[in-house]
């Protein structure tokens, strides 16, 4: 569902939900917590990301879209001269940041952006931290692709809607998992096998904890609120449990079958984009398996009225 959510009414609750978001758009830092409490000298800066590449300092600023009489401020009264004012409270921190972000619960809008661009400009030169500004609809962006922070923030307001469930989120986030070569395609079509084994990892993970990553980068691309042990329906769990252990079952083939030799040598002889199975048991086997995960999840979906994966029958 393509829904717009209004921004948290209070400041706490924004500056919780920056939090998380900070977490998913830097998946490789080592911290990411808020900073200070009210009443101590915080330098602007509300939240800390420690990175790799560099401290993060993100300031949390919640503005209200609308006046005393219901009139839209689109811009939440947030001018560049604000703007200017924040990044030079955030250059006082210590220790240095290599990055300033604003967020705020304001729309995006041409001028913040466009003084943007200059004030980053200028900041090069000197080499001073860069400065970004997350404007509500890059939260809403996150909120979409991550059904867990919807559920925790607009729990209320999601179950009002007709049709929505947990459940459902899960089972399309599971459905879009499973639309891969790995499962659309016979082994004997299959180039790389660090490939194949990696994208049922990541389709297992994504039946336990609801999480769908990027192969290449880990980034996370959608996130349910709940993992199939979750699921009250016996039926949809018992559907995907089944789903999950036909994966297992094809894991523990394919590494066995690596450490075998048979009579024309290796059973599983990968050589950079070329695999090849030797061993006719062994084939059929991983294409049985598969093809058992992927009807465990149609008959999750038909549960649903959801529409279902491409059957291959191997």
């Amino acid at each position: 569902m393509k829904l717009s959510p209004p921004p948290p009414q209070n400041w706490q609750d924004f500056e919780d939900l920056v939090v998380d978001v900070a977490k998913l758009e830097y998946p490789a830092a080592t911290e990411v917590t808020a900073f200070g409490r009210a009443g101590q000298d915080q330098s602007g800066i509300d939240v800390v990301v420690d990175h790799p590449s560099g401290l993060v300092g993100i300031q949390a600023k919640s503005r209200r879209l609308y006046t005393a009489n219901g009139r839209l401020r689109t811009n939440g009264d947030f001018e560049p001269k604000d703007l200017d004012e924040m990044i030079r409270e955030a250059d006082a921190f210590h220790p240095k940041l290599s990055t300033l972000i604003i967020a705020t619960t304001v729309l995006r809008d041409t001028a913040l952006q466009a003084h943007l661009l200059k004030v980053n400009g200028v900041r090069q030169k000197s080499q001073s931290a860069r400065v970004a500004i997350w404007f509500w609809e890059d939260f809403i962006i996150h909120l979409l692709r991550n059904g867990h922070l919807y559920l925790k923030y607009w729990e209320n307001v999601l179950r009002k809607i007709p049709g929505f469930s947990p459940e459902r989120m899960l089972l399309e986030v599971v459905r879009d998992a499973f639309q891969r070569p790995a499962f659309m395609t016979p082994i004997h079509s299959e180039n790389n096998g660090d490939h194949l084994l990696q994208a049922i990892k990541d389709t297992q993970e994504t039946l336990a904890t609801g999480v769908q990553r990027n192969r290449e980068t880990r980034t996370i691309l959608q996130q349910a609120p709940l993992g199939y042990s979750g699921l009250t329906d016996v039926n949809l769990r018992k559907f995907l449990e089944t789903a999950w252990h036909r994966l297992q079952d094809a894991r523990n083939l394919y590494t066995q079958a690596l450490g075998r030799s048979g009579q024309w040598g290796p059973v599983i002889d990968q050589r950079g984009d070329f695999l090849e199975i030797r061993d006719p048991q062994v084939a059929r086997g991983l294409d049985r398996f598969r093809q058992e995960s992927v009807d465990a999840v149609n008959e999750a979906l038909k549960t649903l009225g959801l529409q279902q994966l491409i059957v291959r029958q191997w």
